[in-house]
């Protein structure tokens, strides 16, 4: 991952070569005065994979089974609480 450092107004100017970095696989990194203080950073946007939920340390222990005739009223999930 290379890393690319600019100040706020030339990224303002280069904005379209900035995206253009970053596309590319460059990190910008957007720093701020003398000390050139990082502020922000701009990298290209990767799709998460989605990820399986698992049981953890119960399932060993099996895992839940729903019968077809199975209901839950919105009472019955939100119990006796009055939430408005």
């Amino acid at each position: 991952m290379v890393e690319k450092y600019m100040q706020i107004g030339e990224a303002k100017a280069k904005f379209s070569e900035v995206l253009t970095e970053a596309r590319n696989g460059s990190t910008v990194i957007i720093v701020k005065g003398r000390e050139r203080k990082p502020i922000v950073e701009i990298k290209a946007y990767k799709k998460r994979q989605p990820q399986t939920l698992e049981l953890g340390g119960l399932a060993h222990l099996g895992k839940p089974v729903f019968s077809d005739d199975w209901e839950m009223t919105e009472e019955d999930f939100l119990g006796d609480e009055d939430f408005s």
